[in-house]
This record gives structure tokens, C-alpha cells and sequence, in this order.
């Protein structure tokens, strides 16, 4: 236990301990929290710097074609990559029109190219047409919808 002296009107040794402790103990959490901070910083310029890779092999798993979509009009957004694009293999091997919208434009080229060489993986008839849309932006949805409307009016 820490005795105080309150003689000649000066600070207790104990309240002069806890505040020296105090401020020892908040320095110490301000360099902790910088240092968890400029860690993160990092981090996030490391994950922005380094896009993630892209996988060019077909899916392990082709998805069923659905049934009756022969001639029908399929949008899928985000259909470049990934399960979108199993999803635009799919419809096009059920003979459906389908319409892919998505921001990387060399993919979408790619998965246009790979449906119109392979003719839809040998199925019926379907097709595919890439066109780059931000699903997050209002006037990239009124070009691709209207780009959709302009060859197929009867869109429902």
C-alpha cells in the first residue's frame, strides 16, 4: 500500500503513481492501436495490389442445362467469371439467348469467344453476347437493358 505524504500542500505519492500509470497505460494502447492500425493499412494496400487471380480452366462441375429455355432471352449479371459464367454456359447449352452483363470486359470477351467456338458446348442453339455493366450503376443498366429491348422486344 502506497502511503501518501499531503505535507507542504504538494500532490499524494499515490495519486502521482496512478496518474504516471494511467498516462503509461494510455501511451501504451495509443502505440498498440497505431501499430494495429498501420498494420491494417498495409494489409488493405497489399489485397488492393494484388488482384485475385483468375481461373481460365472450365468448372470442375458443369451445371445441368435447365429444360425448357430453347430461344428464350436470359440476362446474368455478373456472368464473366466464377458461377456466373457456369450459369451462361448452362442457358446457352439449353438453347437459350443469352445475355451477359459484367464489369470485366477480358472476361466476358473470353467466355463470348469460348460459347461461339464451342457452339454452346454442343447443345441447342443457344447463344451468348457480353456487354460491360456496372450492376451498381443506373445508366449502365438503361444501355444494357436497351441493348437487350433493341434485338429482343419481347422481353417479359
Amino acid at each position: 500500500m502506497v502511503v501518501g505524504n499531503n505535507s507542504g500542500g504538494g500532490a499524494s505519492h499515490a495519486t502521482t503513481a496512478a496518474a504516471v500509470t494511467t498516462a503509461a497505460a494510455l501511451t501504451l494502447l495509443g502505440v498498440c492501436l497505431g501499430v494495429l492500425l498501420e498494420r491494417g493499412r498495409t494489409d488493405a494496400k497489399k489485397r488492393r495490389a494484388a488482384p485475385p487471380p483468375r481461373c481460365a480452366a472450365p468448372p470442375l462441375v458443369a451445371l445441368p442445362p435447365p429444360p425448357g429455355f430453347g430461344g428464350r432471352v436470359v440476362i446474368v449479371t455478373g456472368g464473366a467469371g466464377g458461377i456466373g459464367a457456369g450459369i451462361c454456359r448452362a442457358f446457352v447449352r439449353a438453347g437459350a439467348l443469352v445475355w451477359c452483363a459484367d464489369v470485366d470486359e477480358i472476361a466476358g470477351a473470353e467466355l463470348e469467344r469460348e460459347l461461339r467456338d464451342t457452339g454452346g458446348s454442343g447443345a441447342g442453339g443457344g447463344s451468348l453476347r457480353f456487354l460491360r455493366c456496372d450492376a451498381a450503376s443506373a445508366g449502365d443498366i438503361r444501355s444494357f437493358c436497351g441493348a437487350v429491348l433493341e434485338e429482343h422486344p419481347a422481353v417479359h
